[in-house]
Parts: structure tokens; C-alpha cells; sequence
């Protein structure tokens, strides 16, 4: 059953509000959509209904995204803010995200466009619910007459403040990251297709995307403590390189067994990373000329104290004359440092395929 989404759209064009709302139905949205193009319009939609998401032209006559972003911000902060610009200076895009704009989307990049308002709604609906939770904490908090319950209570709130204190924390760092590929991704858009200047920043678009979906997964967390699902991690992480390098993920099958046990931040950040870095080679260069294959990823506790990290494919293997003492490659001495960042050994076997593993303390 298909999602319902209210989109207010800050538009003149009626062409170009009608191609916004088809690209969110192919992704799977019923759409309840209205479109303003004057500042009185847009705040009578504001207090006549609620919004899923605003999407905003950059630029229309007398009125564009910086003045409905400002009536957003006094009217209905909570409400996701997407910018939607044939052409936009980076400068210009990062003054509009500091203002409070969580993306932008380029006209002709609009594939973007459902992924992105998929991602801000859940956030809001995150936010939303943390806010009334924390209410609620609050209300009981007055409503108590026993002192005793009363600080049992307090610390309870206490412990829940922390909570949304350190998810905001996440929140922000998801967003800066966020920035960050937004910014990438243009820069990627405007050297074309020249892939020996587009490639080094795929790559380094998709190492923020990785470190951005831990903070993103970290957020959603309700615990203090890391309670990060890395099961959901990897499917959302390979979810995304598999579409990045156009891979059939019924040609190359993407198998993995993962257990549930406590990570620290910083040794999920790690993992994921490697796994980012290991994978997209996989992708990249095991499997050339449409040959099917397979990719295997464990991650376990091996003993109390001791986790492993196992990365196998059956492609085509490493050079003959490859050395991992003498790494080239920027990746596998990213990887190469973060494992040793972990206090651990990394194993490389080169055939059949290609094969990583490490341990690492978690005790």
C-alpha cells in the first residue's frame, strides 16, 4: 500500500510542479499537493493544513526559496525544507542549508528527489515523536504528588534528556555530513562524465554516505549507549553502492550473516567504512564483463571479548603480483589503517576471489 505524502510546493510553474509530483509517485506516494507562488499563499497553506514536506524552486518572480524558507522557519520549523534549482552556486547552497534547508536537488539529478524526501519525512517523524515522548516525561513529572515518585520520575527524564540530547547530537553531525555529499554530488554533476575527475569524488561521496548512515542509524537509536542495528546498516550501505556501480544484485549476490552485539561508536564507524571501501571494490572490479558472482560479509563475537570481521567474493581475485604490505590503492590503505586504528591484523587471501578478515577486542 502506497505512502501518503502532503507536499506544498512553492512553484510557478505548473509543468514543473506536475513533473515533482510524478517523480514521487514512481517511487510509490499517493500525493495530496498544493502549490503557492506568493509569500500570502504559502502562509495561508501553512496555517490551513499540516505538511509531510515543502518542496521550493530556488528562484521564481518576487518570491523563492530564501523568503518561503524564512516563512518556514517562523510557521512550521518541523516541516522538511527540500530546494529544488535548475542551477544553484555553492555558496548560495550552503547559506540556504545553514538556514535551515535540509537538501537540495538539482533539476536534472531530480532521480534524487524521492530518496531525499524518504529520508527528511522519517527524520521529522523521528523528531516528532521524541518531542512528544519528552512532553509526556514532563507531564507525568507535574501530575506526581509523592516526592519519592516525583525523583524517581526526575531520573527517568533525567536519562531521557540525555537520550534526545545525544540523538540531536547524531542528528547534527547526519546533517553536516549531509551537506557535505550534497556538495560532492554537485561538484560530480558539474565535471560531467569525465569519470578521471568523477571517480575520485564517487568515491569520496560514498565514504561520507557511509559515516552519514551510522549517525543516522545512532539517531533513530533509542538507548544512550550505541544500540546500533548494523544488520540495517549494511542493507541501507549496500543498498546504495549496488545502484552507485548499476549491479544487478541478482547477478552479483550480496549474502551476510550479522550478529547483534554491542559496537561502540567508533568500532561501527570503522566497520562500516571498510565495509564501504571493500565492497565498492568488489563491485567495481570483481565481477567484469556481466559475470555473476557472489560477495559474503560475517560479522560475529567469537569469544566474550573478541569480534571478526570476514569479507569474501568469488570474483576475479587480486593482481598476481599484489602485496599487502605494499598497498597502492587509496581504499585498501583506508582500510588498512582503520583495522589497524582497531588494534587488529588484517588478513588478505587473494584466491580463489578475494578474501579480508580481522579480530578485534570488544571486551
Amino acid at each position: 500500500m502506497s505512502e501518503t505524502l502532503r507536499v506544498l510546493q512553492v512553484e510557478d510553474s505548473e509543468s514543473d510542479a506536475a513533473l515533482i509530483v510524478r517523480h514521487l509517485q514512481k517511487a510509490g506516494y499517493t500525493i495530496h499537493a498544493t502549490r503557492v507562488d506568493k509569500a500570502e499563499a504559502m502562509k495561508k497553506a501553512l496555517a490551513a493544513s499540516e505538511w509531510d514536506v515543502i518542496i521550493a524552486d530556488y528562484q521564481i518572480p518576487q518570491f523563492g526559496a530564501g523568503e518561503a524558507l524564512k516563512i518556514r522557519n517562523r510557521h512550521a520549523r518541523d516541516v522538511p525544507f527540500i530546494i529544488v534549482s535548475g542551477t544553484i552556486g555553492e555558496d548560495t547552497a550552503v547559506e540556504m542549508m545553514r538556514a535551515g534547508a535540509q537538501d537540495y536537488i538539482l533539476k536534472h539529478r531530480m532521480v534524487r528527489l524521492a530518496a531525499a524526501v524518504q529520508r527528511e519525512t522519517q527524520a521529522a517523524r523521528s523528531r516528532a515523536e521524541l518531542h512528544r515522548e519528552y512532553k509526556s516525561l514532563a507531564n507525568q513529572l507535574r501530575i506526581k504528588e509523592q516526592h519519592a515518585e516525583a525523583r524517581r520520575l526526575k531520573g527517568e527524564q533525567s536519562a531521557r534528556e540525555n537520550t534526545i540530547l545525544l540523538q540531536e547530537v547524531h542528528h547534527r553531525v547526519r546533517n553536516n555530513l549531509q551537506l557535505i555529499s550534497s556538495l560532492l554530488a554537485m561538484q560530480i554533476d558539474c565535471l560531467g562524465e569525465d569519470d578521471r575527475f568523477t571517480a575520485p569524488l564517487h568515491r569520496a561521496h560514498h565514504r561520507v554516505l557511509a559515516m552519514a548512515l551510522i549517525h543516522e542509524q545512532l539517531f533513530e537509536s533509542t538507548a544512550v549507549e550505541s544500540d546500533l542495528d548494523f544488520a540495517q546498516y549494511v542493507q541501507a550501505l549496500s543498498a546504495k553502492l549496488y545502484q552507485a556501480y548499476s549491479v544487478d544484485p541478482a547477478r552479483v549476490r550480496f549474502e551476510t550473516e550479522i550478529a547483534r552485539f554491542p559496537l561502540t561508536v567508533d568500532d561501527a564507524m570503522s566497520c562500516g567504512l571498510i565495509l564501504n571501501e571493500l565492497l565498492a571494490n568488489s563491485l567495481k572490479h570483481a565481477f567484469p564483463k556481466k559475470r555473476p558472482g557472489l560477495i559474503q560479509f560475517h560479522l560475529k563475537q567469537v569469544t566474550p571479548t573478541t569480534a571478526q570481521f570476514s569479507f569474501t567474493d568469488n570474483g576475479v581475485g587480486l593482481p598476481s603480483n599484489f602485496d599487502h604490505d605494499d598497498i597502492a590503492t587509496l581504499g585498501l590503505t583506508l582500510v588498512q589503517a582503520l583495522v589497524t586504528q582497531m588494534d587488529a591484523e588484517l588478513t588478505i587471501s587473494t584466491a580463489p576471489g578475494a578474501t579480508y578478515t580481522f579480530e578485534w577486542d570488544v571486551g
